[in-house]
């Protein structure tokens, strides 16, 4: 096998809230309720996802390769 010498990463985004969301949320019990469940806290706002999107795109991200970034606040490790 030979190295192509492209980096591959990925950016796993987790939940977002975002304002079409909001306004279909049926509660905010219901909301809060999934809230609890995120170990920071809170949801990510689109900034929090743009940030990490653009690091990897950036040069700061140079020896980074075969690597999906997760973006959601700890959820994962629940």
């Amino acid at each position: 096998m030979e190295w192509s010498g492209r980096c591959h990463r990925q950016l796993h985004r987790g939940c977002q809230r975002r304002e079409r969301q909001r306004a279909r949320q049926t509660s905010a019990e219901s909301a809060d309720e999934f809230i609890k469940m995120v170990p920071l806290g809170y949801l990510a706002e689109a900034d929090s996802i743009g940030k990490a999107a653009l690091f990897l795109a950036s040069d700061d991200s140079f020896y980074i390769t075969g690597h999906n970034l997760v973006v959601d606040g700890g959820l994962t490790l629940r």
